[in-house]
């Protein structure tokens, strides 16, 4: 593997550690709007994963009528009330710190919605660290294709961090290294069809594997 020049995250649970104090407590709040008991968060988690990340699919399964629109709004109200219990994962800034000294990019391609992003950007001061933010993106591929072209590195050269399967399918069709992150409720055995380049369960560990 040829030195990486380029590094891009995902947000939620990869940088922003949020899944068991918001994002979970959020879409339980979605399944109770419409009267459904919610699955444990294991199989919601795969079943999510078997619809290449959709969300929705788990809910519209068990007999909700709910547009994506709907679902995306509903369930950034409920994140936003929740949004103050969600903290930057402890291992975040001492690793930029120590990717930037090595002269490596750093950027982030997330689907998150930018208003729910900001606010974190600001606290932490994060936007030192990016020299690229691509937030809203339903098609991560897309994005990062778009990236690594506009910064003329090599594929090889680039990496995408993150902590779902989807974001390492994401990766793989854009032919950059892929890392999965397996974070606090994340069970490795997810990735078991997706063999991502490397398994990380520590930011930190980036450093390792330059």
């Amino acid at each position: 593997m040829g030195r990486v020049k380029l590094i891009l995250f995902d947000w939620n649970g990869t940088l922003l550690n949020d899944t068991m104090a918001v994002t979970w407590p959020s879409v339980k709040a979605l399944f109770a709007d419409f009267s459904i008991p919610p699955p444990d968060m294991l199989t919601f988690m795969k079943e999510v994963q078997e619809a290449d990340g959709n969300y929705v699919v788990p809910l519209r399964s068990r007999g909700a009528e709910v547009s994506t629109e709907e679902f995306r709004e509903r369930y950034a109200d409920y994140y936003t009330e929740r949004m103050e219990h969600a903290r930057l994962f402890n291992d975040v800034i001492p690793t930029f710190n120590e990717l930037v000294s090595k002269d490596v990019q750093l950027g982030l391609v997330t689907a998150q919605r930018s208003h729910l992003i900001n606010p974190f950007l600001k606290k932490y001061g994060l936007m030192r660290y990016f020299s690229c933010l691509e937030t809203e993106q339903v098609d991560k591929t897309g994005a990062i294709n778009w990236i690594v072209g506009m910064s003329h590195f090599r594929a090889e050269e680039c990496w995408y961090v993150g902590d779902q399967p989807s974001d390492v399918r994401y990766a793989q069709k854009a032919q950059v290294v892929s890392i999965a992150l397996l974070t606090d409720g994340i069970d490795e055995h997810l990735f078991d069809a997706t063999e991502p380049d490397f398994i990380i369960r520590k930011l930190g560990e980036l450093i390792e594997l330059i």
